[in-house]
């Protein structure tokens, strides 16, 4: 990942463009971490602004994201000084990630004023403050004091930049005067220059560039711009392309567009509900570590007692021979075993108290005994299996879950007593994911219950019904009785992303009408069986699955 300060200078020059005296409409925070502005200029549009350690950024979305019930301090913060503010520009400091987001707005009696949104993306160090024309502190997400650097994000303290490496400033021509350049360190851009990455350095290192053809690619910064991503294993990206031939790339017309791609395809967006929603993540996990390992236990019981099922021939061989034990019982008795075809002898133990009869009766209850034991542990193994396949479901459900659909999911679990939660039933009304694709709407079932209601209720017979193959996945629904072949095919693509095997290069989908789908009597919602269906082989291509999932509505 090269979100540095190259990239930061491009995504810069990008948000000015678009973003200039925009009006700043909304303020919401979808985590404790990740800012959405909407904003009006000419059409509206989302500004992200995350800190998250592991995917710290800032750009336009078209993305859909929901928000939490109530905002943070932070957001409560944002909104009363921002609000219906304009946005005069963006700004950056020594080509380092460091941003600064200049606002002017009214306050409640018309006065203007200026306030400067200062984004810090430094990894597990990144912040958002906000602070006043004088640079004074008026809140930060993060509140910290750093004795060393003498440096606080605390309010009422002026803002003071965060202390980094000195490096030259590569847009700063006086600086490659008198510059010993040494061409055998491999890292002499990155240990030199301001905003330099590793990926950038290896590309000048690799290309065996001098310090000169850097310099030409600082004053010639403005001609490169192709905005780059890996798809395959190794996932990257950049404003330029900076890979090796033998990767599968795509290209995207702006760098808004790939950290949208991105950050999709890497799933860095699901984080956010797995930290938020911890706990229902980490009761699902345990849930099906531990249904595996009790069918594995219960599997080792039937085959042992299987194995040691020979109860009811011993009772056999003891009538068998009956005859010459009428007047006295042994402790223990050998026999032929005339049910085996070597005729091999066998040892049976008998209880001298009891009669010869009594002693083969004893062992008939002991076989009884044990064929009950394999009926009862064959119920359980099975009752075991259907709940392993329902909280595989869960799982998947979680990975493609917002967070309505993880409140739903934690309903669910609720009502069937697997949690103890507080479930608001108050107004709720259940947000489905729907798309139009040529004039006939999509539904995608992200839980059971949205499952449920799209296919048992919503849907009429002759829809279309569509879901992954033999593996846990979203119920999705044409809406149409006569689908059109690009209908088809994006709800088989869709029924694909949707499943256990998002990440597969292809994914058999299989389809039916609603009519030839049944509700299996006594199972949990949203587990069906169904018929007359045709499978195909869909190719999960993740740039068009991005560009669906952007026209999603809920």
């Amino acid at each position: 990942m090269a979100f540095d300060g190259f990239f930061t200078r491009k995504i810069i020059t990008e948000l000015n463009n678009e973003l200039s005296y925009g009006r700043i409409n909304k303020i919401n925070n979808i985590s404790n971490n990740e800012i959405i502005f909407t904003i009006r200029k000419n059409t509206k549009k989302k500004l992200l602004i995350s800190i998250n350690p592991q995917k710290s950024r800032i750009h336009l979305t078209n993305n859909k994201y929901e928000n939490p019930k109530y905002p943070s301090n932070f957001c409560t913060v944002l909104r009363k000084y921002l609000t219906n503010g304009y946005i005069i520009n963006f700004s950056q400091t020594n080509n380092d990630r460091i941003i600064f987001m200049k606002i002017k707005n009214n306050d409640e009696l018309g006065y203007e004023h200026i306030y400067y949104l200062i984004v810090e993306l430094m990894g597990r160090h990144s912040n958002i403050i906000i602070t006043d024309n004088n640079y004074k502190i008026i809140e930060a997400i993060k509140n910290s004091y750093d004795i060393e650097y003498s440096r606080s994000t605390v309010a009422n303290i002026e803002y003071r930049l965060p202390p980094t490496q000195k490096k030259l400033d590569p847009f700063n021509i006086e600086n490659y005067k008198d510059l010993y350049y040494d061409k055998n360190d491999d890292k002499f851009l990155l240990n030199n220059f301001s905003g330099v990455s590793s990926n950038l350095n290896n590309y000048f290192s690799q290309k065996k560039y001098n310090l000169y053809k850097f310099q030409d690619f600082c004053e010639n910064f403005e001609d490169y711009y192709k905005p780059t991503c890996i798809t395959e294993n190794k996932k990257d990206f950049y404003f330029f392309d900076i890979y090796d031939s033998n990767y599968e790339k795509e290209t995207f017309d702006n760098l808004s567009q790939l950290l949208d791609y991105y950050y999709n395809i890497t799933n860095f967006e699901n984080e956010t509900n797995k930290n938020s929603n911890k706990k229902i993540y980490t009761f699902v996990k345990n849930k099906i570590f531990k249904l595996e390992k009790k069918i594995i236990i219960l599997t080792n019981e039937i085959t042992k007692a299987e194995n040691n099922n020979t109860n009811e021939l011993k009772g056999n061989l003891i009538l068998a021979n009956n005859y010459l034990y009428k007047n006295y019982v042994p402790n223990e008795i050998t026999v032929q075993n005339f049910y085996n075809e070597d005729l091999e002898n066998i040892t049976i133990k008998l209880d001298s108290t009891l009669s010869i009869e009594k002693n083969a009766e004893l062992y008939f209850n002991k076989h009884k005994k044990n064929k009950r034991t394999v009926d009862n542990l064959t119920t359980q193994i099975e009752i075991s299996k259907q709940e392993l396949v329902y909280f595989q479901n869960i799982n998947v459900q979680l990975n493609n879950a917002d967070i309505s659909d993880i409140e739903e999911i934690i309903e669910e679990l609720t009502n069937y007593g697997y949690i103890k939660e507080k479930v608001n039933k108050k107004n709720k009304q259940t947000k489905y994911s729907i798309l139009n694709i040529d004039g006939s709407d999509i539904y995608i079932g992200k839980n059971n219950i949205q499952n449920n209601a799209i296919t048992n209720k919503l849907a009429k017979r002759n829809y279309f019904w569509f879901h992954a193959e033999d593996i846990p996945g979203s119920h999705v629904v044409i809406f149409s009785d006569n689908p059109s072949k690009n209908q088809i095919e994006t709800a088989s693509i869709l029924a694909g992303y949707f499943s256990k095997n998002k990440n597969e290069k292809y994914v058999n989908v299989d389809y039916t009408q609603i009519k030839h789908v049944k509700k299996i009597p006594g199972a949990k919602p949203g587990m069906v069986s169904y018929t007359n269906q045709t499978t195909i082989k869909v190719e999960i291509d993740n740039y068009k699955v991005q560009r669906l999932l952007q026209q999603i509505k809920k």
